[in-house]
């Protein structure tokens, strides 16, 4: 019996949300059909291990990443123990976040992102690529944040509708700070991205709905002492193009959202809430919660 060895680069693609990217076998492969998988597949010859990962994730899902450090490494066998495989994890990202996802009927059926509590529904106990997204986690979660362990720069939009209302969403339990406030929808902008940009991407992605940006405000400083946080948001004025209504699509952000008059604002409004409406509404004075 001849034997072989053979090497395999794998991804841990994680996103901003801190969540993975998974895809199920086909039903029609011979080695682990059906089986959820972490995206990546064999170097070739001549090829650096980045190199064969960046073009396996080209070929098999139509995305482009970044290949960062290498944190995980197995080996198993194959095909009556005649095939040795050296497998690498690397830590790696979408180059644009927004680009889509194209699977391959012959090789994938579907994918999935999931976050550390669901790794289970994914991979068996035994399976040395749980071990890797179980170590992956661990050490994502110290990987420096937005914010926290630098300035995050992020974005927010104060949306009015034409009762000149203006649109809150109430921050979920499970937010990074200020939990339970109102506050004008957002988030962090991605390397990059514009903040045009970035607040149109937040809005599609956390309302599923697209804005007309009317007016930006000018950088201010988010300070949050108790999380040790600190942010420098810019803020848009803008409307929810015609015939769209938001939804939340992000319930681990934000659990309610409604329309507010001016003078029948929510309590208790997030830091920079109040900031960015006593700006709209006095230019600057201070706004009474």
């Amino acid at each position: 019996m001849s034997q072989t060895q053979q090497i395999t680069a794998c991804a841990f693609l994680y996103n901003s949300k801190g969540q993975v990217f998974t895809a199920k076998r086909a039903a029609t492969k011979t080695f682990l059909p059906n089986h959820f998988e972490l995206p990546g597949g064999h170097t070739e010859f001549g090829e650096s291990l980045e190199e064969s990962l960046i073009r396996e994730l080209k070929e098999e899902f139509e995305i482009d990443v970044i290949v960062e450090e290498p944190f995980y490494t197995f080996t198993y066998l194959s095909e009556q123990n005649s095939i040795h495989t050296v497998e690498v994890v690397f830590f790696a990202r979408l180059k644009n976040p927004e680009q889509k996802i194209t699977l391959h009927p012959e090789d994938h059926s579907k994918y999935v992102w999931f976050g550390p509590n669901q790794i289970d529904h994914y991979f068996a106990k035994d399976d040395e690529e749980k071990k890797a997204g179980e170590q992956g986690f661990a050490l994502l979660s110290q990987k420096a944040k937005a914010g926290l362990d630098y300035i995050g720069v992020s974005v927010g939009a104060l949306i009015f509708n034409d009762k000149n209302q203006i649109l809150l969403t109430k921050r979920s339990q499970q937010a990074k700070n200020e939990r339970g406030c109102w506050e004008a929808p957002g988030g962090a902008v991605h390397f990059g991205e514009t903040l045009e940009a970035a607040i149109r991407r937040e809005m599609k992605e956390e309302l599923g709905v697209e804005i007309e940006i009317l007016k930006q405000h000018p950088a201010k400083d988010h300070l949050l002492p108790k999380e040790k946080q600190h942010w420098v948001p810019s803020v848009f004025e803008a409307k929810i193009k015609s015939g769209q209504t938001p939804r939340i699509l992000e319930p681990d952000k934000c659990d309610d959202i409604a329309w507010f008059d001016l003078n029948k604002l929510p309590s208790p409004l997030s830091i920079i809430t109040k900031m960015d409406l006593a700006y709209y509404l006095y230019r600057g004075k201070a706004l009474v919660s």
